[in-house]
């Protein structure tokens, strides 16, 4: 059986089309655990409509309501009630295609070796929902990773609800109270973290999902509304990485990756500092990297562009002529 937890909060406009793609499923040995996290809208009384439907289906359908405590909160009351030998969340307002169950579980079932399997999916908005045009992995090396706990570190792989699918004995065995750490930042990051590390993660090449962008979205830059709550945003997801590091990896390993993820969103805040002419944080940032021995060309051309431009534009020639991209 595969349990399925699906966190909501005032999500009545996308409850229908969630549930139709689960209940559209050609893999019918399904556990929906839905999280009502304390919804003002209409959910519940649209939610209640549906239980019958999964029923029929041959799939067990377990509603739980609990008053507002964010995302973190609703998935650990929901971790508490899974009983399948798979598990996979889903965000309310995304879509899984017919054969995402099955493909995942036919893979595991026959890597009994692997922890984790993940797929690929479309990048979609609610305008444009059929767009077939933005994968979530092109790259055949990014394709053919099986060790994938640096990439997600570095934020250099997907990790969306919907996307993958774990062994619940291996996640239990880690989370052993069913607890993850209660942040609006980065639940899947922490769901996956454990079982990567040091550990097999396979990939099916198949667009098995589609992560609907919305605009008030944590993870759409498009959505926020100030510099300020772009950085608090960068910083949440710094701490989930910090706390997982310090929660997983070999003591002789801390070190490294903290210093990776100090240099990442180093950079980052650097980049987002120089888009939005913040001068003082740009010069932190940059000083950030600097003491940790990690400028790099592109991050002096950032800096120089604010603090001396004939020197960026000298720095932009030698790139043109010198490096190789």
């Amino acid at each position: 059986m595969v349990s399925i937890i699906v966190p909501c909060y005032n999500g009545q406009k996308f409850i229908t089309r969630c549930f139709n793609s689960i209940l559209n499923q050609s893999y019918k040995q399904i556990e929906v655990i839905l999280v009502n996290d304390g919804s003002t809208d209409k959910s519940e009384e649209i939610i209640s409509e549906y239980k019958n439907k999964f029923i029929e289906q041959g799939m067990k359908f377990n509603y739980i309501y609990k008053e507002n405590g964010g995302l973190g909160s609703a998935i650990n009351e929901g971790l508490k009630h899974v009983n399948g030998e798979y598990l996979t969340l889903l965000d309310i307002d995304d879509y899984i295609m017919i054969d995402s169950i099955k493909l995942k579980v036919e893979f595991l079932d026959s890597h009994m070796d692997y922890n984790a399997v993940r797929t690929n999916g479309y990048y979609v908005t609610e305008k444009n929902l059929d767009n077939k045009k933005n994968l979530f992995v092109a790259n055949e090396i990014e394709k053919n990773n099986i060790y994938i706990f640096d990439d997600l570190i570095n934020g250099n792989t997907n990790n969306w609800a919907g996307s993958y699918m774990v062994r619940t004995n291996k996640l239990f065995d880690f989370y052993k109270d069913r607890n993850i750490y209660e942040s609006r930042y980065g639940q899947n990051l922490q769901i996956l973290l454990p079982l990567v590390y040091k550990s097999k993660s396979g990939f099916i090449d198949k667009p098995l999902m589609k992560y609907i962008r919305q605009e008030n979205s944590l993870s759409s830059s498009t959505s926020m509304n100030s510099f300020d709550k772009q950085i608090e945003n960068i910083l949440g997801y710094k701490e989930i990485r910090e706390y997982m590091v310090n929660l997983i990896v070999d003591k002789e390993e801390k070190d490294k990756y903290s210093k990776i993820i100090d240099i990442n969103y180093a950079r980052y805040i650097m980049e987002l500092a120089y888009v939005n002419k913040n001068i003082k944080m740009l010069y932190e940032n940059y000083n950030i990297l600097k003491t940790l021995g990690s400028i790099t060309l592109e991050d002096k051309i950032l800096y120089y562009g604010v603090k001396n431009k004939p020197i960026q534009y000298v720095l932009r020639v030698y790139r043109k002529l010198f490096v190789r991209r």
